[in-house]
């Protein structure tokens, strides 16, 4: 059954506040009633991941109670017990300490002390004092009652172990029924894995053979598009040699390089040509035909091989070396040769047959050529070539963007101060082609500026680079002059920026501002610092564990062979030994009292078995208020030392400092 008592009241205790609004309120000796503390802070609810709370009170007597709770949801319970309620007073104080360490060592713990509040014990009608002068023999009555309630409860207990165990023995059956499975089951995973592992080896070597083929492709990739730029390169200059044939056929007819065809096939014209294009046989001149073959030894030539029969000279006729297939002309005292280049033969100073090379290109082609060969031709289209017969666009001509027309202003070459005039402005793309041409008017200024003996803006030529280089290198001067120091999250080198000398400088540092009161920085660029630092500290928790308790037990065990008898005298419990003797108080200091009469006052009753009394309603108590302390204010230290990193929040850059 619920206890009643139990979580009696609530109570909000705030970090930041400066008191606690709510007291708790208990009886005198009451034990188990519970109260709920809320942690805040300002009002909200206060994160408690990682406290601990400890709860400390202070009795009227002067003893101390202290506790330790754990946080859970920002809340804790306080059970209260007889030790805490054993004092009645209006204002017992009490305060809640929330401590936090963590594991690292190196951090400071937290500790968070609230207000002080007060505990309300009302007291109680009846004391203790008043139970034990009235209610002895019920006390021994009860302990009875409780030593058989606890035979029972022993015998119940022991029925329970006996049904447990069975259910134990169940379960372990079961258990052992379950572990033959998981061990058929883990033999059969073993088994997967084993076919996992040889699956994985087969999918690893087929991953391999997958990055030979991939390699294989991507070196075949590589040399296709090699091939490709190289197809590119001969068809832009196949292009570039088609344009130029243009421009020069366009050159050509410009300047009226053509026959009139009045002028065919007359006298003091030119010849005709046949539909095989050659000229025909009438059109030629007699001699033209009259070809004799033989063989030229020594500038003479001879009929047969062997240099025997000698040929005579004559005009107007073709002699032909069939050894070297040049032909000559008799010009009256020697022979002239009349075709130098176009000699046929198979010597390194001849022309080759043409029939003969048409053989062998036929064959290369019809069975030494690869079938998967890319054939890659000339194309008459500008900006194509035929790959395997197809027309291919590899370069389409980009429009130059311009406008037809003149820029700028030719006639005024030297303007003078205060003059007007037109600048083209031309675009080039990365291909050298013009995309974008345009003119800007430039007015040059009305007054002179002089830069040095030499050189000022009525120069004639104003654009003088020497002008702008200095005027950059004296801003550069102004802004930043020997000594500066430059900072960007470029690595650029300002020498190539603006010119002079700079060097990388603090690298690794933070800059500091100049304190002429501060030794550390008194200095310009001194370097000092460091990113780690040893600290050594101590964890001091100072504490108190007092324990106030009283075991006040209103029923007696006194069970002393022979005639042995329990009384009770002048506020003092004992036992006799003797009839009519002393006995000794077992609750006082006292050595021995006076024994007195066997009365009612004294003694009670006449023995539990054998010759034994049992005295009833007899007290025996433990020393009221009895109470264990701790040391008080007992600490631990602990002394560490940790190697701490100081580096402050930053964000890096280049910096140079400019030496000349």
């Amino acid at each position: 059954m619920e206890n009643v008592n139990t979580k009696i009241q609530e109570i909000k205790v705030d970090v930041m506040d400066i008191q606690i609004y709510e007291h708790m309120y208990s009886k005198q000796y009451d034990e188990g009633r519970q109260v709920v503390f809320h942690i805040t802070k300002d009002g909200q609810p206060f994160d408690t991941t990682g406290y601990k709370a400890t709860f400390q009170m202070k009795k009227p007597d002067g003893t101390i109670v202290v506790n330790d709770y754990d946080i859970e949801d920002g809340k804790f319970t306080v059970t209260l017990t007889n030790q805490m309620t054993i004092c009645a007073g209006n204002r017992i104080p009490f305060q809640i300490q929330l401590i936090k360490v963590s594991d690292d060592l190196s951090e400071v713990p937290v500790v968070l002390t609230t207000v002080t509040g007060y505990l309300k014990v009302t007291e109680s009608v009846v004391q203790p004092d008043d139970v034990i002068s009235s209610d002895e023999f019920n006390a021994l009555t009860h302990t009875l009652i409780r030593a058989e309630q606890l035979q029972i409860e022993v015998t119940q207990a022991e029925e329970l172990r006996q049904g447990n165990e069975e259910i134990r023995q169940t379960n372990e059956g079961t258990r052992i029924a379950k572990e033959k499975d998981r061990q058929t089951k883990e033999a059969d995973r073993q088994t997967n894995e084993s076919l996992r592992i040889n699956g994985e080896d087969t999918r690893c070597r087929n991953e391999e053979t997958r990055q030979s083929n991939e390699n294989i492709r991507n070196s075949n990739e590589t040399t296709r598009q090699n091939d490709t730029a190289e197809a590119i390169t001969n068809s832009v200059a196949a292009t570039s040699d088609c344009i130029n044939a243009t421009t020069d056929l366009q050159r050509k007819l410009s300047q009226h390089h053509f026959v009139l065809t009045s002028d065919k096939g007359v006298s003091g014209g030119v010849a005709e040509l046949d539909e095989n294009g050659l000229v025909p046989s009438s059109q030629l001149p007699g001699y033209v035909d009259d070809v004799m073959e033989g063989y030229l030894e020594e500038g003479i030539f001879y009929s047969n091989p062997e240099h025997t029969e000698e040929l005579a000279g004559e005009a107007g006729k073709i002699y032909v070396d069939l050894e070297t297939n040049k032909t000559y002309r008799w010009s009256g005292s020697s022979f002239i040769v009349i075709s130098e280049t176009l000699a046929l033969g198979e010597t390194s100073s001849t022309a080759y047959r043409g029939d003969r090379g048409k053989t062998a290109y036929e064959h290369s082609q019809s069975e030494h050529a690869r079938t998967d060969a890319t054939k890659v031709e000339w194309s008459a289209n500008n900006g194509a070539i035929r790959i395997n017969g197809d027309e291919a666009s590899v370069y389409v001509h980009p429009d130059s963007g311009a406008t037809v027309g003149s820029y700028g202003d030719a006639s005024d070459q030297s303007p003078a101060a205060g003059d007007t005039f037109k600048v083209p402005y031309v675009t080039v793309d990365a291909m050298g082609h013009v995309t974008e041409v345009s003119e800007h008017t430039v007015t040059l200024p009305t007054t002179s500026v002089t830069v040095d003996d030499e050189l000022s803006i009525e120069s004639t030529n104003p654009v003088e680079n020497k002008v702008v280089t200095q005027a950059i290198n004296e801003l550069v001067n102004i802004i930043y002059p020997v000594g500066s120091i430059y900072m960007s999250v470029n690595s650029t080198n300002p020498g190539d920026l603006f010119g002079g000398t700079w060097v990388e400088w603090g690298s690794g540092r933070v800059p500091v501002g100049i304190d002429t009161s501060d030794n550390d920085f008194k200095t310009v660029e001194k370097a000092g610092g460091t990113k780690t630092t040893d600290i050594s500290h101590t964890h001091t928790m100072a504490h108190t564990h007092t324990m106030a308790h009283t075991h006040t037990m209103a029923h007696v065990h006194s069970l002393e062979t022979g005639y042995a008898k329990i009384g009770y005298t002048g506020g003092n419990v004992g036992i006799r030994n003797a009839a009519k003797g002393t006995f000794t108080a077992t609750n006082s200091a006292s050595a021995a009292v006076a024994w007195g009469a066997d009365s009612s006052t004294n003694v009670v009753g006449s023995g539990l078995g054998g010759n034994t009394d049992a005295a009833s309603n007899s007290t025996t108590s433990a020393a009221s208020n009895a109470t264990t302390s701790a040391a008080s204010n007992a600490t631990t230290s602990a002394a560490s030392k940790t190697s701490t990193s100081t580096i402050q929040p930053y964000i890096t850059c280049y910096m140079w400092k400019r030496e000349a």
